[in-house]
């Protein structure tokens, strides 16, 4: 899992393999509601207080849709 496309790219590079590499998204990607041409998490360091705050909302609601599409694997590998 990736918070942003620089870290992608490094950790795609880091896999063993092409199909290892393609199991690396980034976080963003579990949410429905971003947008999909701008997956990254920024970095809230510039940002101030609120930066810290956009930047943990958006990681909480990729986490939802994160967390939904592993019980769904899961489940699916039960049945």
């Amino acid at each position: 899992m990736a918070l942003d496309s620089g870290h992608l790219r490094a950790l795609r590079r880091l896999a063993p393999t092409e199909q290892d590499a393609a199991k690396v998204r980034l976080l963003r990607s579990y949410d429905p509601t971003a947008d999909a041409h701008d997956l990254d998490v920024p970095d809230p360091y510039y940002g101030g207080m609120d930066g810290f705050e956009e930047c943990l909302a958006m990681v909480e609601t990729a986490s939802t849709g994160l967390l939904a599409a592993v019980r769904e694997q899961v489940e699916g590998r039960a049945a």
